[in-house]
């Protein structure tokens, strides 16, 4: 998944995102990776309540993007795999990693 933020209101700044990676019983708590501009800032463990994780924003010239990288799961391999009864008889067929709620930047400094 990529944010992409355009000109940052100061030098650094921090982002703020908040995630949450639920996961069926049984399925491994995903890990996720923060870049920016394709450089590793952060790794940490995404439990399955909603949190907010903060990360300072190194200073950019313009513009700045922000991967946020994830193990994945499908439901539906999850589902035969586990031989879960609460997931769907349908279950999903698609990759899922974190859920996203939000994400905002904001100044590190604010601007006098």
């Amino acid at each position: 998944m990529q944010l992409r933020f355009g000109t940052l209101p100061t030098p650094s700044s921090i982002v703020s995102i908040r995630l949450s990676g639920e996961r069926p019983e049984g399925v491994p708590t995903p890990k996720l990776d923060v870049l920016i501009d394709s450089r590793l800032i952060a790794s940490t463990i995404v439990p399955s309540h909603w949190r907010v994780y903060r990360f300072v924003v190194p200073p950019a010239a313009s513009g700045v993007q922000i991967t946020l990288r994830t193990d994945t799961y499908i439901p539906a391999l999850a589902a035969a795999q586990l031989s879960e009864p609460s997931l769907p008889a349908q279950p999903d067929p698609r990759p899922l990693g974190l859920a996203l709620d939000w994400a905002a930047m904001t100044p590190l400094h604010p601007k006098e």
